[in-house]
Parts: C-alpha cells; structure tokens; sequence
C-alpha cells in the first residue's frame, strides 16, 4: 500500500512477484533424492530386499506394538548351507547370484504386509512374522526350505548334491515385551 506523504491518502499499492518456479523444481529434486536416499539406506544393495538396519528398526517397531497384541510374535533365521565352499567352487560371482535367487524364492512365501525378509548377514536371512504362533513358524520354515529346494541349485559339497538352507525360529508370547537381542539370539540358535 502507497500513501502519499503529503495528503496522506492512499494512492495505490506496490507489489514485488518474484517467479519461484525454479526453486520449487529444485526443492523437489531435493525431495525426491532424499526419499531415494532414505530408501536405499533401508535396502539391502545385493539382493534388493530389506537390510539389517530395516530390519533392527521393524524388530524395535514390534517390540513396542506387541504388548498390546494378543498373539505371539515368530522369528526365523534361513541360512544358506556351506556358502563359503560354494564360492570356492563357483566363485563370489555366482555366491551372490545365489544369494538372490534364495532372496526372491523366500520373499514369495511371505503374503502379509506386517511380515519381513530381509538379509541378516552374509548368507542368512531374517523373516519377521507379527501374529504367528510357533505352529505358523513351523509352516512358513517348511515354505522356506520347499522355496529353496524347488530351485534345485546344484551344490558340490553338499550332501544332496543341491543348495539347502538351515532355517532356526524362535517365538515371542503375546502380551510381553520383547528382548530384541535374546529373540535374535534365539532364533540363530
């Protein structure tokens, strides 16, 4: 708004528009490199499913949800059997080809949104499963160890002659708080 010093009247307004077009298109690149970022963080780069940290970060997020839940909670470590032999054998290459084939071939067993796989290690992979009880645990272990054994991956020093999978659970009781470090502990057990 202009006044005129002298009358003191109001002669009209003075506006200053500035095009933020620009900026807004870069602050969105901005955005959308973030969310990128933040997505990968959560990724593991080999096989494309969820890393530890994703993991370490879901483990807590049921830890406090589940003392409000009425069912158990259920954890299983799959672990590829004699990866390193493997490796010697066909090389790091083909190790990690492996490893995401066993990767995809676990993740197709889990059908709830509120389950996880992901890579826990090397040659192990963690799954997550919110309201399973140990009877459920033992279906999705034997999915597991079926997944596995349908890609029918030829193994030297295996005593089958095939890939196989070791697959340890453990099972968390409703209504408790869980120990994240001894569930895990359990579970690699």
């Amino acid at each position: 708004e202009y006044v005129d010093p002298q009358s003191k009247l109001r002669n009209g307004y003075v506006s200053t528009v500035r095009d933020i077009h620009e900026q807004k298109n870069v602050e969105d690149q901005l955005a959308a490199r973030k969310n990128m970022m933040s997505e990968l963080a959560l990724r593991d780069d080999l096989t494309g499913i969820s890393n530890r940290y994703a993991f370490d970060q879901s483990l807590e997020s049921e830890a406090r949800r589940l003392t409000r839940n009425s069912r158990d909670t259920a954890m299983l470590i799959v672990d590829v059997d004699l990866l390193t032999e493997y490796n010697d054998v066909h090389g790091e290459r083909m190790g990690d080809q492996l490893l995401k084939r066993v990767a995809m071939a676990i993740m197709q067993i889990v059908r709830r949104d509120s389950d996880m796989v992901a890579r826990f290690r090397g040659g192990a992979f963690v799954m997550l499963l919110p309201m399973t009880d140990r009877k459920g645990a033992e279906f999705v272990a034997q999915c597991a160890l079926e997944a596995v054994r349908a890609l029918a991956i030829p193994h030297p020093d295996s005593a089958t002659g095939w890939l196989t999978v070791s697959v340890g659970g453990a099972c968390w009781p409703a209504e408790n708080r869980i120990d994240p470090d001894w569930f895990l502990q359990q579970a690699d057990t």
